[in-house]
């Protein structure tokens, strides 16, 4: 593996997208999104499964205390993930969040369709500010317009080298302060 961040992903994997999720399980086996994200998510699914690129696992700001009461993750790039292939016969509706939400008389999940992954780095509160790398990578200073590209599933990064960049490069650091935020080697 090469550290340069010119490389191709396949040869220095870097985070290509980022998925928001209201709280990541270490032990998970995959990421979800709303409904509004399939379409993103299985897209991306398609170019990055079985490959060596990753996805960043954000959880938002304005994530809900029902859902994460961990108030420190909020804001943050808290795990990165590689997709895993999609088992013969499977769908993204076969990985359903389970986080039941009562609405008009019934149980509906929130987040009802997702992807098999595998967790490479896991950060509960050290992962990167979004906001922050964001203002400094891309000069972008109107985060909720910038972030509201969220509503829509997971965000491809390949045309934000710069942010690209300033995540894995934050995430390294994390890694070397705290060796065991690394789950697999990526």
């Amino acid at each position: 593996m090469t550290n340069d961040p010119k490389a191709p992903l396949h040869l220095n994997p870097s985070i290509a997208a980022l998925s928001p999720v209201f709280s990541v399980d270490p032990n998970g086996t995959c990421f979800c999104v709303t409904t509004q994200g399939q379409r993103n998510l299985v897209q991306l699914g398609q170019r990055l499964a079985g490959g060596r690129a990753l996805v960043g696992l954000y959880v938002p700001e304005s994530a809900e205390p029902d859902y994460n009461p961990d108030a420190a993750q909020y804001g943050r790039v808290v795990a990165l993930v590689r997709m895993l292939s999609m088992l013969p016969g499977q769908t993204v509706h076969a990985y359903p969040s389970g986080c039941l939400d009562y609405r008009g008389g019934q149980l509906i999940d929130r987040w009802p369709v997702g992807w098999p992954s595998e967790m490479v780095f896991y950060s509960p509160h050290g992962g990167p500010v979004l906001r922050d790398a964001v203002a400094s990578a891309l000069q972008v200073y109107d985060y909720g317009g910038w972030a509201g590209q969220f509503l829509q599933g997971p965000i491809d990064l390949r045309p934000m080298p710069a942010l690209r960049q300033r995540l894995m490069a934050e995430i390294r650091h994390q890694i070397a302060c705290n060796p065991g935020t690394q789950i697999r080697p990526f």
